[in-house]
């Protein structure tokens, strides 16, 4: 079945339709916000909201708006983490919100130190403390990707000086006892999650399946797994490498999914995995071969992953191994962000507050 593509009569219409909801919503919400926080009824309406902003704004492209109304929803839940008594808001509702918020803070910061969410660990759901749950199979694949995401949450919570002064060498004898036991932790459920997981396709009779889902779910494990396998302290202040051969399998992975998508449809996705995969392959190898073919394979399907835009990305991306093949810098990771470097792929200024 073919997939039409929109004329731009059409997209201009779609456009305008859209700014007058997005303006009309605006406008309702306003009065709404008047309220206290500890007395707002209608803190889920407007968190929800802020949300849903966020997803408007990176799907239209306009990040630094999406970046703002992530911040802002993020400092008003972290608000009420403070307060005493409780607002009017149960607390699963405020934790099943936070995870929306931690979520895309995870998926938007992967490369960088600065952290633009408030910190929302208290809404953290906990790992499963009943150790025989914890050896039994997920429910269902939905299951494998909550837990997933948990643990990927976990990961963006975690306070990391080192993060601050850029050199875990640095960072005073009794903060690194304390981070490197919070990567043992975050480690430890990764590698029960991964166990899980593959009782699960056992149990649902999925060891053989090649739908998107499942390996998708695969190559994020792939990921992972190259993380706690490189995770001796002596390399912690080092870029991370991945060899040629490595390289290859992931992307060889990023292409069969990318090859379910037909090439005539734009993808904008909730949660961002195949771009992120392509980004750590050429930041963390200085083949050039290598390289090119992660640019290659960010123009094989027009993708956006919340902020994360396949196109944009692959001329950022190629622009800069010009520069390494031309000797003007060497191969490495280029500057991500988000953060306030102007040259960086991801400028983000923050609002004063």
């Amino acid at each position: 079945m073919g997939h039409e593509v929109a004329t731009p009569n059409q997209i201009a219409s779609s456009e305008a339709v859209l700014n007058h909801q997005y303006n009309q919503a605006i406008t309702r919400l306003v009065p709404l916000m008047s309220h206290p926080p500890d007395s707002n009824p209608n803190i889920p309406l407007i968190l929800i909201c802020c949300l849903l902003f966020v997803y408007l704004e990176a799907l239209r492209g306009a990040r630094n708006e999406a970046f703002q109304h992530l911040a802002s929803g993020s400092r008003l839940l972290a608000s009420l983490s403070e307060v005493s008594p409780t607002p009017p808001v149960s607390e699963e509702t405020l934790r099943e919100i936070a995870a929306l918020f931690r979520g895309i803070g995870s998926d938007v910061t992967p490369f960088t130190y600065d952290k633009m969410l408030s910190n929302l660990a208290s809404f953290a759901n906990p790992a499963a403390g009943d150790s025989e749950a914890a050896e039994k199979p997920f429910a269902s694949l939905e299951e494998v990707w909550d837990e997933l995401a948990e643990i990927e949450m976990q990961m963006y919570d975690t306070e990391w000086e080192s993060d601050e002064s850029g050199k875990w060498a640095d960072v005073p004898l009794e903060q690194r006892e304390v981070e490197r036991a919070s990567w043992e932790t975050v480690k430890k459920r990764f590698l029960v999650w991964e166990a899980r997981f593959e009782q699960t396709l056992g149990a649902l009779g999925l060891e053989s399946d090649e739908s998107y889902e499942v390996l998708n779910l695969r190559l994020q494990r792939h990921m992972w797994r190259l993380m706690v396998d490189d995770d001796e302290e002596e390399s912690w202040d080092a870029d991370p490498t991945m060899e040629p051969d490595e390289c290859a399998k992931v992307m060889d992975q990023v292409e069969r999914l990318l090859s379910m998508t037909p090439s005539t449809m734009r993808v904008f996705t909730l949660h961002a995995d195949l771009i992120p995969a392509l980004i750590v392959v050429y930041g963390s190898c200085a083949d050039t071969a290598v390289r090119r073919r992660a640019i290659t394979l960010l123009r094989l399907r027009r993708r956006r992953e919340i902020v994360w835009d396949s196109e944009e990305i692959a001329q950022f991306l190629e622009a800069d191994l010009e520069r390494c093949l031309a000797g003007a810098k060497k191969a490495g990771w280029p500057e991500i962000g988000p953060c306030a470097d102007r040259k960086a792929l991801l400028f983000y200024r923050p609002l004063e507050t």
